[in-house]
């Protein structure tokens, strides 16, 4: 397993809770949902929101978390869907963990830890 992976993921699961975003029918929507650890590349999403939308099935979805100063913002594709009680699959393609940084009067986010599927995969190739 990918140890940036494996360090965003136990950061994901501490934190629990998030917001989904999507885009539906041109128009970006979001749910909050409950967040849970699935597989070595993959969360399960819990929707807390009754109205839930229909299928999400294939497609691209992010996930935004913050807990006290950290931000975290993941993205991928849900491929499986649950009916009841409304859990989605995704499978992780992109992963940031952001902390707040200060000095004075000046704030910024400072990238703590990153994964990208893209250049793990790439990296296996030239190793």
């Amino acid at each position: 397993m990918n140890i940036h992976l494996h360090i965003i993921q136990k950061k994901i699961s501490s934190i629990q809770y998030g917001i989904l975003r999507y885009w539906e029918n041109e128009e970006q929507k979001s749910m909050q949902v409950k967040v849970v650890i699935n597989g070595k590349d993959s969360v399960n999403c819990m929707m807390i929101d009754s109205d839930a939308p229909l299928s999400l099935l294939n497609q691209q979805v992010n996930i935004v978390q913050k807990y006290h100063e950290d931000y975290l913002f993941a993205s991928g594709t849900v491929t499986n869907e649950a009916k009841k009680p409304n859990i989605l699959t995704v499978k992780m393609i992109k992963a940031s963990w952001f902390t707040k940084m200060q000095k004075g009067n000046i704030s910024w986010l400072q990238e703590i830890q990153k994964y990208d599927h893209f250049e793990s995969r790439d990296l296996k190739k030239i190793a």
